[in-house]
């Protein structure tokens, strides 16, 4: 699941960071195998926020827990491969981070409705799937 949501994200930000561009099928291919690595960290980050925030919001809202969660995992994987791709394409520039926030920033919708996807469908199927095969 982590592998199709990079496919997605880095689709996306590679059309958004500059959409005029020729081969565009090839700059989403090394963009794509260039967020790979960095698919890790997003997800380390986003399961110590959830150890760390989780318990604490699911107190006060389960809801609320969700949609934190899915917000800052938005902004985290998107700002991730936000930064793939406009390194990939731009370089090591002065303009570097505002490259990045500009590009996370419009990829964000996106990013969003994948984190709430996650959050609200995908993530309570797996839980249960798992279940069901930890019973036997």
């Amino acid at each position: 699941i982590p592998t199709s949501l990079c496919l997605v994200l880095s689709g996306a930000l590679t059309w958004l960071v500059d959409p005029s561009a020729a081969g565009f099928g090839g700059r989403w291919a090394r963009n794509f195998l260039g967020a790979l690595p960095v698919l890790p960290a997003g997800l380390v980050v986003m399961n110590q926020l959830s150890q760390r925030l989780g318990p604490r919001l699911a107190r006060r809202s389960p809801l609320a827990m969700k949609l934190v969660l899915a917000l800052i995992t938005a902004v985290v994987m998107e700002t991730l491969i936000a930064s793939v791709v406009v390194l990939s394409r731009h370089g090591l520039t002065p303009q570097l981070p505002a490259l990045v926030l500009q590009a996370a920033w419009r990829a964000l919708p996106l990013g969003l409705a994948i984190a709430l996807l996650m959050a609200f469908v995908i993530r309570p199927r797996i839980v249960a799937w798992q279940a069901r095969l930890a019973q036997g």
